[in-house]
């Protein structure tokens, strides 16, 4: 995948560099984020981690099903740290920034730390009678900046070309200017025995049954992402490696997608101040179908005919039927913070309809427009990420963090909705 991504996004950033600027207008929305308690999203049930080994203490195992290999091609060994609940959490000793495909300034970073979150769907979960693999792994990496930290976070919710060049220049862009940065990409499914490695649907054949198990298979993932980012944050944050200043949130293609129920997941931790989405949507079932991107890239593999209208139609009914976690408080919570929207005006793997109903979700977001497709938006990230910087440092303001002081805390409405009991 990231190898066809690299030509595409050269590409992209020679159509971008060549039509013209941004577009940027902004919106009515608040100045600052709401005090009030993040909505508890109805999340997937998860089942009982396994016990932990003394080689798992000793750091001489890692995830069953997962592995997270170094430069030379061989899997790490990882200690596993205590759970949090019921997701696994894992670190890898030996991850250094030169060992990423990041291929970031090392003058820029001053320290790295990888976390890896691991949840599995319970059996009693209705999800678990569709065809979806049940088994996830989060990551997350945590870099501190070489120049002195004012105490800023930026977590990034990555897209799935994973470590591309756009992610790289924005997480450079907020080191230089101080903030440490938290990036977890896309989570990653076991191949299981039953189900294989990636979710099947058929719209086109029985779009109701597609529906359903398109809902089943984005609520685990986004479920997982949103569990396991806030339970790395909790580990690092009892750890004392986060800095307590303002926390904002960036997601960039499928991490558009997670950031709402990411940002209320995370709230009885660390409240986030404001958001950035780029090169994303809303409605995953409107994206999936008419997505430009193939299936390895998308994960979700798309069998049978083309659907129809009708078709269309009964696929996104069904589809919002069973769907649990995007419900109309979530979004009006979600709106109510500064939020960006960054939009790729011809992007073709995240069709109109889908990024027009986001702006309509988000009314009040300021709103920048560039004349390019997906790939292209992530290859201006070479000239544009130096303005998103200092846009969310206009809407943070030095001093106004919002770290919980004790994460273990849930919200005055209730225990924490990320870590499920």
């Amino acid at each position: 995948m990231e190898l066809r991504f690299l030509p595409c996004l050269v590409a992209g950033l020679l159509l971008a560099s060549s039509i013209g600027c941004t577009i940027r207008t902004p919106g009515p929305g608040p100045e600052t984020a709401t005090t009030v308690p993040g909505p508890v999203p109805d999340l997937p049930s998860w089942s009982d981690p396994p016990p932990t080994t003394i080689a798992e203490l000793e750091g001489r195992s890692h995830p069953m099903g997962f592995a997270v290999m170094d430069i030379e091609g061989a899997a790490m060994t990882m200690h596993r740290l205590e759970d949090s609940r019921r997701v696994e959490i894992w670190r890898p000793d030996s991850i250094r920034s030169e060992d990423l495909p990041l291929d970031l300034d090392p003058t820029a970073i001053d320290s790295v730390e990888a976390r890896i979150a691991v949840v599995e769907l319970a059996d009693t979960d209705p999800r678990s009678n569709l065809s979806i693999p049940p088994r996830r792994a989060i990551d997350g990496l945590l870099f501190t900046p070489s120049r002195r930290s004012d105490g800023r976070m930026v977590l990034i919710l990555g897209s799935l070309a994973r470590f591309n060049p756009g992610e790289r220049w924005l997480v450079e862009a907020f080191l230089r200017d101080g903030w440490s940065v938290l990036l977890s990409s896309p989570p990653i499914t076991s191949p299981d025995p039953e189900h294989g490695a990636m979710t099947v649907i058929s719209p086109g054949l029985d779009p109701e049954l597609a529906g359903r198990v398109l809902a089943a298979e984005i609520e685990v993932a986004l479920g997982a992402w949103a569990v396991g980012i806030t339970a790395i944050t909790s580990e690092l944050q009892n750890a004392g490696s986060l800095p307590e200043g303002p926390t904002v949130l960036v997601g960039m293609s499928s991490g558009g997608l997670a950031s709402p129920v990411a940002t209320a997941v995370l709230d009885p931790i660390r409240r986030v101040d404001s958001v950035v989405l780029m090169a994303t949507g809303a409605d995953p079932p409107v994206i999936v179908a008419g997505t430009t991107l193939d299936d390895d890239d998308l994960r979700i593999e798309r069998r049978g005919p083309q659907a129809d209208a009708a078709d269309m139609e009964r696929f996104v009914s069904s589809y919002a039927g069973a769907a649990t976690l995007a419900s109309s408080i979530l979004w009006t919570w979600f709106a109510d913070r500064p939020l960006l929207i960054i939009e790729a005006g011809f992007d073709a793997a995240i069709p109109s309809t889908a990024r027009a109903e986001l702006r309509s979700r988000l009314p009040g977001a300021d709103h920048w427009w560039l004349p390019t497709g997906h790939f292209g938006l992530f290859a201006a990230m070479i000239r544009e990420a130096d303005s998103i910087v200092r846009w969310v440092r206009e809407k943070c303001p030095e001093g106004s963090g919002t770290a919980s002081e004790d994460p273990t805390e849930g919200s005055p409405t209730g225990p924490s909705p990320g870590i499920p009991r």
